[in-house]
């Protein structure tokens, strides 16, 4: 029991410490706080202003941003690369949904307060325990109104 105590206090110590290299993994989330970057992403934005940092040190950054809730991870669908977003107020944005084109893969936020209803019926109406649906992670897929028109 002890173990994990020291565990889960050397984990948040961990997500706590400022290294350069996270700092600027956040500098470039926060630079576009409405956009899903890759991992693969934000090595080759770091690569392009002159500060390289490696993939695995981007990894573990992102790990210990969206641990200390900085940050969120997204999958938007089954064959992409997780994505990370900045969150500057865990609050404002506690429950969105993303509408994803499928066309061009652009991704839009969707607040829903009918869409928050339909879930807690649905945590209702599954007995026992419910059935709990992660709103944060919640990708509607579709067609944006560009791809349509063409």
């Amino acid at each position: 029991m002890t173990y994990d105590k020291g565990a889960a206090a050397e984990k948040q110590k961990r997500a706590c410490r400022n290294t350069k290299q996270k700092k600027l993994i956040l500098d470039c989330l926060v630079s576009d706080s409405g956009h899903h970057f890759t991992a693969d992403e934000i090595v080759d934005i770091l690569k392009s202003r002159r500060t390289p940092v490696a993939k695995s040190t981007v990894y573990r950054a992102l790990a210990m941003l969206e641990e200390s809730g900085e940050v969120r991870k997204y999958f938007l669908s089954e064959f992409n690369s997780a994505c990370y977003q900045f969150v500057a107020d865990p609050k404002a944005c506690a429950e969105h949904y993303h509408l994803m084109c499928v066309a061009c893969g652009k991704v839009v936020h969707f607040e829903s307060a009918e869409l928050r209803r339909a879930f807690q019926a649905i945590r209702s109406a599954q007995k026992p325990g419910g059935f709990f649906v992660d709103g944060l992670r919640t990708v509607f897929y579709g067609r944006c109104g560009e791809c349509s028109a063409k």
